[in-house]
Parts: structure tokens; sequence; C-alpha cells
């Protein structure tokens, strides 16, 4: 068990899409090298149990394969309730912090996992990040994270970057995307940029949102923080401007494939020269290509790209194949049976437009709604009605019949 304790500073400068210069990006690092059984990811058992899933497939995963532990969830959950913090405000954590690292670290550890570990949560962010990458690749763990404005726990495995974060870093590392487990359905692999990481809300794009909290206004990470003062460079994305043809980003997202070890590594690269199904989510702010790719093995991955530049952005291994669009019979059909149920008749649906309803979807990209505008004729034959109507991304009506 290593008991030193260390500190690190890290200085991230966002570098503006439009004007950077292109990155070298040559060191990637992602565990575990050695697969446990049964294999990763592992997901939850119930709902708010991703702190226990988190924690389920760090234990199993240690740097030393006589330290591995396959420990139930049910185990793990009654752990990290028993070493919650005390007064959390309402409504409270699953797993908090606390909780995630009293079951890892003695004295109090339960689960008696391998390694040493710490809370390392911080309001910089930019200290959190260079702790973390420094010790995913120096000491050969996986970290544990909590994304978002209040509690998902996601377990980060590796990533890439242009140099092995060392000490004393000879420049800046330049850091181009991150490698994930979440536990949460529908629960699997994920790819994330350096530049989504730091601007999304759905990952540390903000901290934590729950005052009251001892971990209110910080971004979370249980780890070890090592000694250094790492430099690390991330690039932003562009969130306005003109949108550019998907034939541009399509190429965007074939150099991106043929780039990524970790996209080669899963057939991303070959997949993507074949035929992919995409649709246009529209925002203020942040339009993107969602774009599904059927995997050599039969899998599916749904990509997100940028919309203004056609680069990447983040990339969610789905565990079983989820349609992405309808065709224009499909959506008819679906409509008319929901409506026929609703006592109305079908007259004509418009090409829907795909947007990001926060009431529908909260912070997943991966799931947009769909607005048709439609025209029914209502119960008892009464005249036709134009109405527009939210349907999610399967085609199911979810507002607009009311």
């Amino acid at each position: 068990m290593r008991m030193q304790r260390k500190l690190i500073v890290v200085v991230v400068g966002l570098l503006g899409a439009a004007v950077a210069a292109p990155l070298c990006l040559a060191y990637s690092v992602m565990w575990p090298s050695q697969m446990p059984s049964p294999a990763l990811p592992y997901c939850v058992g119930t709902d708010g149990w991703g702190g226990a899933a988190a924690l389920q497939m760090v234990a199993n995963t240690c740097a030393g394969l006589p330290g591995r532990q396959y420990i139930p969830q049910s185990q793990i959950w009654a752990s990290v309730q028993a070493l919650n913090r005390p007064g959390e405000p309402a409504p409270g954590w699953y797993c908090d912090p606390q909780g995630v690292l009293a079951s890892l670290q003695p004295p109090t550890a339960f689960l008696g996992i391998c390694g040493g570990w710490v809370d390392a949560s911080n309001a910089n962010r930019d200290y959190v990040l260079g702790t973390m990458l420094y010790w995913i690749d120096h000491y050969k763990y996986m970290a544990l994270v909590s994304t978002g404005p209040f509690e998902h726990w996601q377990v980060v495995r590796g990533f890439w970057s242009d140099v092995q974060p060392t000490w004393p870093p000879a420049t800046p590392i330049a850091l181009n995307e991150l490698y994930l487990y979440d536990p949460d359905y529908p629960c699997g692999t994920k790819i994330v940029s350096a530049g989504t990481w730091v601007s999304d809300p759905a990952y540390w794009g903000t901290p934590v949102n729950r005052p009251g909290s001892n971990w209110h206004g910080k971004y979370v990470l249980v780890g070890e923080p090592p000694t250094f003062h790492v430099p690390v460079r991330v690039r932003a994305h562009r969130v306005t401007g003109t949108i550019i043809p998907f034939e541009r980003a399509l190429q965007g997202l074939r150099t991106w494939a043929g780039s990524s070890e970790a996209a080669r590594g899963l057939g991303v690269r070959e997949a993507v020269q074949r035929e992919v199904e995409q649709v246009l989510v529209s925002r203020e702010r942040g339009s993107y290509y969602l774009v599904s790719v059927k995997l050599g093995d039969g899998r599916q991955a749904d990509v997100i790209l940028n919309a203004y530049s056609g680069e990447f952005e983040e990339m969610r291994l789905l565990p079983a194949p989820r349609l992405l669009r309808q065709s224009d019979a499909q959506l008819r059909g679906l409509l008319q049976e929901q409506l026929t149920r609703a006592n109305f008749r079908l007259t004509s649906v418009a090409v829907p437009e795909y947007v990001l309803d926060p009431e529908l979807s909260g912070l997943d990209r991966y799931s947009p709604a769909q607005r048709a505008r439609v025209k029914l004729v209502g119960p008892g034959g009464l005249g036709e009605v134009e109405r527009t109507l939210i349907l999610d991304r399967e085609g199911n009506v979810v507002r607009g019949l009311e």
C-alpha cells in the first residue's frame, strides 16, 4: 500500500479550434492492460448504484493481478451507505465521495481494494484534471470521477495526449481525448474529446451544483494526487458558426477514426468507411451531428461530431443496436398507431427536426427529441387541425396531444 501523499498544480490552456495549430498526439494509455473476468464494463444493478458499479470495476482491475477482487455490488453498496458523509442536504448522494473513498482506503476500508486513495476533489478543474492524468499513467489504476451537476459516477480508464505526463515537463501536455466506462444506462464504453470534457455540463463543464453539500462547486475525483506542476492544453470546440454539410463532417469522422488508438481498437476506422446514418441536432449554440455506426462485431457506436468544424466530440458504444431515425413510412406508421389510440387520425406529417430538449433528455446528447409538424383529424370527425408533436428518438409521442 502506498502511503506517500503528493499534490499537483495544473494549468490548462484552452486553444481556440479556429486558430489552434494541429496537435501532434502520440501517447496513449488504457487500463486494464489485462481484462478481468467477467469482462468490463459492469453495469448498475439498480437505480442509484453507479458509485457501487464504478467501485466494482476498480476492485477487479488492480495493476497487480493477485489483488483483484470481483465483489458483489450489493456488498459494495452496503459499505458505501455505512460510510457516506452524514448531514448532506436532501436529496443526498446515493454514493458520495467520502463513502466511496472510505470503502477503498484504510483504516475504514471495508473492501480493502488495492492502491492508495484520496478524495482529490477541488474547485479548480485544471488541478483535478492534471492530477487525474498523472495518476492514471504513473500508478496504472483507473480513476473514479463524478460528472455533471450532480452524481454520475464513471471510471476514467485512460487518455490520449501528445506526450507522457512526466516531471519536469518539457512542454505542456496536449490532451486530446479520455477513455471511460459508464455504468449507468445504457452502460458501456465512451471516448470523450478533451474539449467536450471541459465544456459540456454532462462532464466537467460545470462543477457539482448542490448547495450545502461538502462537494458543492467542486470537480469530483477519487484517486491519488502526485506532486508536480503539469501544464495541460485542451482544444476548445466551436459552438457557433455556419453548419457544414455532413459530407465534410464525415471526413472529420474518418480522420479521427484512423488516428485514435481506441477507435481503431473498436473497429470504428473500418466501420466509418461503410454507410452510416446521421441526423443534425439543432441548437442555438453547439449544434452537432449524431452519427450511428455499425461495427464489424454487430455492436453500434453513436458518435457526436461538431456541426461547424466536423471535429470529433464524443462516442458511446451501445451494448445493443438502437434506432437513430425512422424512414418517412416508418414514422408515419408509428404515429398513426399512437394517434389512433388517442382517437386522432393522421393526415400528414412534415420531416421532423431534431432538437435537444432538456425536459426529456437532460444532458444526454445521444437522446435528441424530434419536433414534428402534423395535421390531424380529431375525435368525432371534427375538422383538420395542425399541431407540433414532440417525439423521442424512437418515435414515441411524448408531448403535443394534451
